[in-house]
């Protein structure tokens, strides 16, 4: 008997041995009972028989409640050979199982075997249909968003240029992924001029697409109040409210946006490391670049991500343009709703909070401007070093909200609250 067969027999075995809830034994149950319903299924059509596509699905997520993992991704690994047996590699059907695949990945940290399956999704569905196909846009967009929230917003952009390429040549409206592509700047750290907005404006049909429209308007007041061009961007509120009445609020808007903090002393000065190349016959020193002394654990956080929408995964992993490092593809990212470098946020904090950080919270009091500046920032409440407190003061002094909106009007709120917590983030939102 095969070691790993023999070890999941013996756990069965001791999981009948131990008092078990009502639901935990119904499950296993039903568990055996599949699985003996598919084995007999198989001897019955054979291995790969269509029909063992859905008895291997419902055992997985049998697997997965119950929480024998290994048992689910061998499961779902065998309903994936069925599938590509009997209709291809780049079966559609496969996709629930590349979805349940990314979500394991995630919660072991996985990033790379995560950022993966995601690509994997996005070509099977390309392969699946036609360039018009509505399917075909979601995979664009999905994708799209996943390098936004994955550290790769340069990939993000390049894939969403193509969207819109491929959207106006069937005829389709591009303006959602050009919209997804202003966005992907503020996650690149750029931003913030809308001329490809005003330049998609000049076609939309004001009569037949006014949701449109004023998406496109308020896309573009974000992007001009983040450049510090408040009186513009008040000009397409008004346009917004005017085509389609906003409603009356006095919640400020947060936005998302990648932002630079003051640089610390470390990194004002040229700092060199030794090579890493093992091809070099000697190791030499060599200056290293901004996106090194960006993920360099060793130093203060000298950026964030404003991520209101607690959108973000929580991890960066390698984008477009940037050096390859084996050692470390990826690093994660904690906070809410501000994400900083784990590594340099451990730096700032003492050695004993570096374990419960977690348990740490910042609640701030601020007043909104018309502009959208954050102004009057006050720590209210905080069981924080001070050196953490002064970390996100400095954060927030650059992050930037939506006014709020009176009449189509941008005007002032005071007493706006906000709760930072430095926990990770754990898998998709829903």
């Amino acid at each position: 008997m095969p070691f790993r067969k023999f070890i999941g027999l013996w756990v069965l075995l001791l999981i009948a041995a131990l008092p078990l809830r009502a639901d935990d034994r119904e499950n296993l149950e039903a568990i055996e009972t599949t699985r003996d319903s598919i084995e007999s299924l198989a001897r019955e059509r054979g291995p790969f028989s269509q029909d063992l596509f859905e008895p291997l699905m419902q055992l997985a997520r049998l697997q997965l409640e119950f929480g024998t993992t290994e048992d689910a991704i061998d499961s779902l690994q065998r309903a994936q050979n069925v599938a590509h047996r009997n209709e291809g590699v780049y079966t559609p059907r496969q996709l629930q199982i590349v979805e349940l695949m990314t979500d394991l990945a995630l919660q072991a940290e996985e990033y790379d075997d995560a950022n993966r399956q995601q690509k994997f999704a996005f070509f099977v569905t390309r392969h699946a249909y036609e360039d018009s196909h509505p399917d075909v846009f979601n995979a664009f967009s999905e994708l799209a968003d996943w390098y936004m929230n994955t550290g790769q917003p340069r990939r993000a952009r390049k894939l969403l240029k193509k969207a819109g390429s491929l959207a106006e040549e069937t005829g389709q409206d591009a303006s959602p992924f050009i919209i997804m592509e202003n966005r992907a700047k503020r996650l690149e750290g750029i931003c913030c001029n809308p001329k490809r907005l005003l330049e998609v404006v000049e076609k939309i049909d004001f009569e037949h697409q006014p949701e449109t429209l004023t998406a496109i308007y308020l896309e573009i007041a974000d992007t001009l109040t983040l450049g510090g061009r408040s009186k513009q961007a008040a000009t397409f509120f008004m346009k917004a409210h005017q085509l389609s009445p906003l409603k009356q609020s006095t919640d400020p808007h947060p936005l998302t946006i990648r932002r630079a903090l003051d640089r610390p002393q470390s990194a004002q000065v040229k700092i060199y490391r030794l090579s890493q190349d093992s091809r070099l016959p000697t190791r030499r020193l060599e200056r290293m670049t901004e996106q090194e002394l960006q993920q360099e654990p060793e130093q203060e956080p000298h950026w964030f991500i404003f991520d209101p929408d607690n959108s973000h995964l929580g991890f960066s992993t390698r984008d477009v343009h940037e050096t390859y490092e084996r050692a470390k593809r990826t690093y994660k990212l904690v906070g809410n709703p501000i994400l900083f470098n784990e590594d340099q946020l451990n730096f700032a904090l003492p050695l004993r909070l570096e374990k419960n950080k977690e348990d740490l919270k910042i609640e701030f009091s601020f007043t909104v401007s018309e502009t959208g500046n954050l102004e009057d920032i006050e720590v209210i409440d905080s069981n924080a070093p001070v050196r953490l407190n002064r970390l996100v003061t400095n954060a927030l002094k650059r992050a930037y909200y939506r006014p709020a909106l009176e009449n189509g009007i941008p005007i002032a709120t005071r007493n706006v609250s906000l709760v930072q917590t430095f926990g990770p983030r754990s898998g998709r939102a829903e």
